[in-house]
């Protein structure tokens, strides 16, 4: 209570107690003023008395009050505290997944660059099996033929000093030529930076036992060309050619899924692609382990048809979302279905076609009658240097340099 309000208190106890001390001696007959005085004073510490009590009541209200807003406060923040406990926790746990997770990552991806050095180690040692150097390896009418020993060297040297490069070639929507998605390709260049063409190494790689290396590091640099690109262009796709080599190694492909199933990330931006031939062909193995990758949002392709006779819905079931077939091919017609039925055919089992080697301006006219989506080849631009650049605009300057190329 205010000092001056108590002042006011005891001046009016004084003034009532000097009127009792007053009036006494004057309503009692006998008294003595002693007595009266007496009384007054009595009736003064009364008055004290009852204001100490009021006041001390008033301090327990304020002190029980206070008391129960700092309980109040103590519970808000013991809540609080909890709270922040089950966020450190859950963010600990979170913290701890993603580390595993990323350890399990790297564990599974330096596996994979342990066996492509050995494959390079291994596969490119003394020529065991390499063909005779009487035999001459057919170029572009641009390009000097090459024996096959110097194709082989070449090969071998290109492996051993990360001179394999990963090249892509434009998927095209239609009628507008977009590029939506992309195919992946392997190119060789030798000592002095010429490029080696498919058509001048496949046969030596074939028979060197060195195709099966290539493949894998195709494979190997083209999820490193996904993770470049990051978030942007979350459409585009890029198909990643797997052949029947690199399918049956069974140090590398077990490895490759392992890591595929540590990066679902994956799942919607890279396709894998196999011919006709190698997807009737495909072991129990193989077919497990590919039905492991469409279970887990992986998408198919299948090129190199030859026969349009497609059992569709088996193929839809594999999670083939898509066929690739030549422009040649599909105009000719190679099958009981009619080209200008087998699209549709196509998109009632979900399944996209895709026109592969499209070379003229009439082809291009002929497809659109057949209400084709999608197409490649050379018209719509060759396969180039796996740059930021080639996959068209709207890509930071920072990724403008050319995707990894060793394999380390």
């Amino acid at each position: 209570m205010p000092a001056l309000a108590n002042l006011l208190f005891f001046l009016a106890y004084f003034l009532v107690s000097g009127i009792v001390a007053l009036l006494l001696p004057l309503t009692i007959d006998g008294l003595s003023p002693v007595l009266g005085i007496l009384g007054g004073g009595v009736t003064f510490v009364v008055f004290l008395q009852i204001h100490q009590g009021v006041a001390t009541l008033r301090s327990r209200g304020i002190v029980t009050r206070d008391i129960r807003r700092l309980r109040d406060e103590q519970e808000d923040l013991m809540r609080e505290i909890e709270v922040a406990k089950t966020a450190a926790f859950e963010a600990r746990a979170e913290l701890d997944e993603t580390v595993t997770g990323r350890n399990a990552e790297l564990v599974s991806q330096m596996k994979m660059i342990e066996t492509l050095l050995r494959q390079v180690v291994t596969r490119s040692g003394p020529r065991i099996e390499a063909p005779s150097a009487a035999t001459a390896v057919s170029a572009p009418s641009s390009e000097p033929e090459i024996s096959s020993d110097e194709v082989y060297e070449i090969m071998r040297n290109a492996l051993e000093e990360n001179r394999v490069d990963l090249y892509l070639q434009p998927i095209v929507s239609l009628p507008q030529r977009r590029q939506q998605h992309y195919e992946a390709f392997t190119r060789v260049r030798d000592g002095e930076g010429h490029i080696i063409y498919p058509n001048q190494y496949l046969e030596v790689a074939h028979e060197s036992g060195l195709i099966t290396t290539l493949d894998n590091l195709l494979l190997f640099n083209c999820v490193k060309v996904v993770r470049q690109l990051k978030n942007r262009r979350p459409g585009t796709r890029f198909f990643c050619n797997i052949a029947s080599a690199a399918l049956n190694d069974k140090d590398f492909f077990p490895q490759f899924v392992d890591f595929i199933e540590h990066n679902l990330d994956l799942a919607n931006r890279l396709v894998f692609e196999f011919k006709q031939e190698d997807v009737a062909n495909h072991g129990v193995a193989l077919a497990h382990d590919l039905k492991l990758l469409g279970r887990l949002g992986f998408q198919f392709s299948m090129d190199h048809v030859t026969d349009l006779n497609l059992d569709l819905a088996a193929l839809a079931e594999r999670h083939f979302d898509y066929i690739k077939i030549p422009a040649e091919t599909l105009l000719k017609g190679a099958g009981d279905i009619h080209p200008a039925d087998l699209k549709r055919a196509m998109e009632r089992h979900g399944i996209d076609l895709i026109v592969e080697k499209v070379e003229e301006e009439r082809t291009v006219v002929q497809l659109l009658d057949f209400d084709v989506d999608y197409a490649q080849g050379y018209l719509f631009g060759e396969p180039r240097p796996a740059r930021a650049p080639s996959l068209g605009e709207g890509l930071d300057e920072q990724d403008a340099t050319p995707a990894v190329r060793s394999i380390g």
